[in-house]
């Protein structure tokens, strides 16, 4: 079973999420700020995080920064509802970081993971 670990402040959509991905079989850790995620991702090990774009202390791009320099391969999905804040931002995806755009249905969700999942055993 994959550990995911999803970093969302808002409480509701991670709840969400959470709920969604843990009836699809997933092992699902929480965060809602990307100081704690850094935190898990180093206690807990998740396989893949999907995380928020903006959010306090740490956002989802500095997040996804730090873990790369960590593990260059790790599966990162950053999504965002504010396409226009990536502007701000300095964004090369690769292969293992994907961008989703909010709103996503769970089909996507899911096939972007498991394209994820796939490619980094």
């Amino acid at each position: 079973m994959s550990k995911i670990l999803i970093v969302e402040d808002e409480k509701v959509l991670r709840t969400l999420l959470s709920e969604e991905l843990r009836s699809q079989g997933f092992d699902v850790l929480e965060a809602d700020n990307g100081e704690l995620a850094f935190n898990l991702f180093h206690a807990q090990k998740p396989d893949l995080i999907i995380s928020d774009l903006m959010m306090p202390l740490m956002d989802g791009y500095g997040l996804y920064k730090k873990i790369k320099e960590l593990r260059e391969d790790f599966p990162y999905i950053l999504v965002t509802g504010f396409p226009d804040e990536l502007n701000r931002f300095d964004i090369k995806t690769s292969g293992k970081f994907v961008i989703l755009q909010k709103p996503f249905d769970d089909d996507k969700l899911l096939s972007t993971i498991s394209n994820l999942l796939s490619s980094h055993q």
